[in-house]
């Protein structure tokens, strides 16, 4: 799954958006959050939090950067398990 982190002032459907476009050139918009997790003691000692999103993609071509991903492609939700 396309991740990363937000730019500073970004908002958070803006930034999941970008990110999905930067890895995989899929053009998206943000519908909602699905889950979030909060840890302790991440990179350079610091808390994280990571939040999964729902985007409905609005252009389905993969033009995958291959620099950031080894394989895009589209997928069953069946096949994530």
């Amino acid at each position: 799954l396309p991740g990363g982190l937000l730019d500073a002032g970004e908002d958070l459907g803006e930034g999941a958006a970008r990110e999905v476009r930067e890895e995989t050139g899929v053009e998206s918009t943000f519908r909602s959050v699905l889950c979030f997790r909060h840890q302790h003691g991440m990179q350079w000692g610091r808390s994280d939090i990571y939040v999964t999103v729902l985007l409905e993609a609005t252009d389905k071509t993969i033009n995958m950067d291959s620099y950031e991903l080894e394989d895009a492609r589209w997928m069953g939700l069946s096949e994530l398990r």
